[in-house]
């Protein structure tokens, strides 16, 4: 199955186009790598995909249904940092685990059961403020973990972390993808060389 198709997809604002009738399939597992200069429509693209933006015309699927239909399946991670710094990660995780519809009893399970796969177990009670960079997208990364989730869209993942914290970042999203998650990562056309070497590509 697909588990993003996409059919000449255009979108406009006024009279300015910024998707000119995009093509895409990408199967269920997969893991893609969407590539582009900075400022070419990659975030709205995936906005679009996420449902948080409407194309103008055009045809998108996510695992055969209409994206609004499909929220429940996918996760989408921005560029920028949306975990509250006021809180500690186990509290985020609780806060976005009942936002998926899991009550409080299936939320600590799962939520435990997350923050060990990311390896913050130890970190789940400090507040996000005083977590590293490199710490708060793994717990980022962890708000699209929870049972359900079949694709999950990265934009723009690693600004501002360090070349090891980078490293420890992609095998993390390795291991992710081959345990069966659809990944679609987005990044600019300067990052393909150094990201090809740390994905072993």
């Amino acid at each position: 199955m697909d588990a993003i198709f996409i059919e000449n997809l255009i979108k406009r604002y006024d009279d300015r186009e910024i998707l000119k009738g995009i093509n895409l399939k990408v199967k269920e597992g997969e893991f893609y790598i969407l590539m582009g200069p900075n400022g070419s429509g990659k975030t709205i693209f995936v906005s679009i995909i996420s449902s948080v933006i409407l194309p103008t015309s055009g045809k998108v699927k996510i695992f055969g249904k209409e994206p609004v239909k499909a929220k429940g399946l996918l996760s989408y991670v921005p560029q920028e940092n949306f975990s509250s710094p006021l809180l500690t990660g186990k509290e985020n995780l609780m806060y976005f685990a009942k936002l998926n519809g899991f009550s409080t009893h299936e939320a600590k399970k799962i939520v435990e059961n997350i923050l060990e796969k990311m390896g913050l177990s130890s970190d789940a009670e400090k507040k996000v403020s005083n977590y590293s960079g490199g710490m708060r997208k793994k717990l980022e990364v962890a708000t699209g973990l929870f049972p359900g989730i079949k694709l999950l869209i990265l934009d723009e993942p690693t600004t501002g972390l360090d070349p090891f914290a980078r490293r420890e970042f992609y095998d993390l999203i390795k291991e992710i993808n081959n345990e069966g998650t659809t990944i679609l990562l987005v990044t600019h056309i300067g990052e393909m060389r150094s990201l090809l070497q740390l994905l072993d590509l």
